[in-house]
This record gives structure tokens, C-alpha cells and sequence, in this order.
């Protein structure tokens, strides 16, 4: 099933690595799921569908995105850190699109 992201809202953030480490990213949300480009997004390092996105949660420069794919046994953890309105942004669209 491949995912139509032509109508799409961009946001430029630091996605945090497992090792604590982080790198500029653009994430870009629609209708269609959640995409992790690189930083100038010429190619998709991650891809989900929304029905894959299970929870998030927001703090101040920060929020987890809640992920479990049909293969997953226990969900995965994806950390976006930025300033927080660009944060509050970032949660606000994925909201707005789960609820659609």
C-alpha cells in the first residue's frame, strides 16, 4: 500500500537516536501517515502509516511518537526534539490527522 503524501505539513526537528546521539530531520505528516526525511529531504530514512502511530507524548522540546507495526512485538519509541513550538506543531498535526 503505498501512501499519498501530496497534501503534507514540514517541520524541521532533531530526531533522537537510541545512543542519545541526534540528527536534523524533516518530518513531514498528512492524511496518508508520518514520514522521517533527511534533513533536506531528499530521502526517507522512516515511513508510517497513522494506523501504526498508537500514542505520543509532549514535552516541553520534545515529544515520543508511540509506533507498532504488524510485525512489532512491543512498541517502538521515535524522539523529536526542536523548539517547542515547532514540537507543539509537530503534535498538533498528528492529532488533527489521527482524528480525520
Amino acid at each position: 500500500m503505498t501512501a499519498n503524501f501530496s497534501s503534507t505539513e514540514r517541520f524541521r526537528v532533531s530526531m533522537v537516536n537510541s545512543d542519545g546521539g541526534s540528527e536534523r530531520v524533516t518530518v513531514q505528516l498528512s492524511l496518508e501517515g508520518l514520514k522521517i526525511l533527511n534533513q533536506d529531504g531528499s530521502r526517507t530514512m522512516r515511513s508510517y502509516n497513522l494506523r501504526n502511530v498508537s500514542s505520543w507524548d509532549l514535552m516541553d522540546t520534545s515529544t515520543v511518537i508511540w509506533t507498532k507495526s504488524d510485525v512489532d512485538l512491543e512498541e517502538r519509541a521515535l524522539t523529536l526534539s526542536g523548539d517547542s513550538t515547532t514540537i507543539r506543531n509537530v503534535v498538533d498535526t498528528l492529532a488533527s490527522c489521527c482524528m480525520q
